[in-house]
């Protein structure tokens, strides 16, 4: 038996499409079917089911298992010999959203890359919720994530916080509200109260972030009227800057699209805050505050890494990362969010 034949056939347990996994491991389909008859020959036994679709048959059940701990555990011991040697070579498997991945690593990799250029980085994209799930099963070394709730597996590092905006357009409020829009975005300028934008189709995310605004909505008892629901949070901001309905944007989100925002999209500050500042009174992220009656939600990303124990990331913008066996001195810092400058009050700023 190969470790490769071992990696090959958890790669392929992750499509269970022949093509697929060739292409996306650049071998051959030939290759990749060889390395799977060799496993299955060597423990006597078929692992897949070929018809009528590719299908783990049980002992390939217990064999996917298996084979992650002994890849996991040879990743790990070659990382200890690797820092035995003073060589500062290995494999960081590092996972994030597309939107924290693209506003991070540009920050981060030339740093990194200077400090170890022996470092391979592999990165996976996803949601939080599992990128937990992955690095609580040892596929990933650590991940940033909106934080969640406490879990006594995870070893957590703030990084920092992302405030949530309510954005709406003008024409959607008018639509809705007609003469009240003003007055609307007038007692609105310092905090929403959701109550107050009940008449409106909203864009719900199915995600962490999506959770803190479902306890808003629960705070203020209103039912939301759900036009679209969505994992992803730049879909929202897409339906939303088509004036299809209101949305819940992060200030992250806004900050990369700021150019792409429409003029007459209304950025409405959670209760309890100010409106933020432009970039050249204050650079960085926007404030968090205790979530009120308002929008008060509020993520948080986080770094994890494989803990002796198995621990993951949280939610709120932290650096989760593992007390391992060896000890990464590879730390993501200095997580950088540029500002935005415009919110919505009784006159229209622009950004």
């Amino acid at each position: 038996m190969e470790l490769v034949s071992l990696y090959y056939f958890t790669e392929l347990a992750k499509d269970l499409h022949m093509t697929r996994t060739a292409e996306r491991l650049y071998v051959s389909q030939q290759t990749l079917s060889n390395h799977i008859a060799r496993l299955e020959s060597y423990y006597g036994t078929p692992l897949l089911y070929r018809k009528p679709a590719l299908a783990l048959t049980p002992a390939g059940e217990h064999v996917l298992s298996s084979a992650r701990t002994i890849l996991n555990e040879e990743a790990n011991l070659k990382a200890i010999l690797s820092d035995i040697e003073h060589q500062e070579r290995g494999i960081l498997r590092f996972g994030a959203s597309t939107l924290r991945m693209n506003t991070s690593l540009p920050h981060i990799m030339p740093q990194f890359s200077q400090r170890f250029p022996k470092v391979e980085i592999r990165l996976t994209d996803t949601i939080s919720s599992e990128l937990t799930e992955l690095v609580l099963d040892g596929e990933l070394d650590m991940a940033l994530t909106v934080a969640s709730k406490a879990d006594a597996r995870l070893a957590e590092d703030h990084m920092m916080d992302d405030q949530v905006y309510l954005c709406v357009a003008d024409s959607l409020l008018q639509a809705y509200y007609g003469e009240e829009t003003a007055s609307l975005k007038a007692c609105s300028a310092n905090g929403v109260d959701l109550g107050n934008f009940s008449r409106l189709p909203f864009c719900l995310l199915e995600n962490r972030i999506g959770e803190r605004i479902r306890e808003c909505f629960a705070e203020s008892r209103v039912t939301p009227w759900a036009y679209i629901t969505s994992t992803y949070t730049h879909i929202s901001a897409s339906v939303c800057f088509q004036r299809l309905a209101a949305a819940f944007i992060p200030h992250i989100c806004l900050a990369e699209q700021r150019k792409e925002i429409p003029d007459d999209i209304n950025i409405f500050p959670p209760a309890g805050t100010v409106p933020p500042p432009p970039p050249s009174v204050l650079p960085g992220p926007a404030v968090r505050v205790p979530s009120g009656r308002g929008a008060g939600a509020s993520g948080t990303d986080c770094i994890t890494g494989r803990h002796k124990r198995r621990q993951t990331i949280c939610g709120n913008n932290y650096v989760e990362r593992a007390k391992v066996e060896r000890t990464h001195s590879c730390v993501l810092s200095h997580f950088y969010m540029p500002q935005i400058s415009r919110f919505s009050g009784p006159s229209h700023s622009v950004l």
